[in-house]
């Protein structure tokens, strides 16, 4: 996954933002995006994994840490994301310590899905691995 993580991280636009109601990254993704590959042939649709990490992308940048998923709570994906659509991810820190966040992420077309993120330090990460 650390492959997809960074083409995803390589695919935003401009920094995170922090702002009074939360934390906000736009992304696009282009066609030639890895993860649409298989899914699906002649119709692509950003993965739901691919959304959850770029909730985890944001929480990490909110945090300033390494966070790994713990737990994914009332996830709900209501329409598709497709190539060439710009993003916005917006990120709310429920705790001070960033490891429970709301994640709405939407494009023009309106609110594409919404979870909660149950999150730790990452252990790759603390031992100097890098990596999740």
């Amino acid at each position: 996954m650390s492959q997809l993580r960074t083409e995803l991280a390589s695919h935003t636009l401009g920094p995170a933002r922090k702002c009074a109601d939360g934390w906000h990254q736009t992304f696009y993704l282009p066609e030639s995006f890895a993860g649409f590959e298989g899914h699906f042939p002649d119709n692509p649709v950003v993965p739901a994994v691919v959304q959850l990490l770029m909730g985890l992308l944001l929480a990490e940048a909110a945090a300033g840490k390494a966070l790994a998923i713990v737990q994914v709570v009332k996830a709900k994906f209501l329409q598709p994301l497709r190539p060439l659509e710009t993003i916005e991810v917006y990120c709310v820190q429920e705790q001070e310590d960033g490891l429970c966040c709301k994640v709405e992420i939407s494009s023009a077309s309106g609110m594409a899905s919404q979870f909660r993120l149950i999150l730790s330090a990452s252990a790759e990460h603390r031992q100097g691995k890098g990596g999740e």
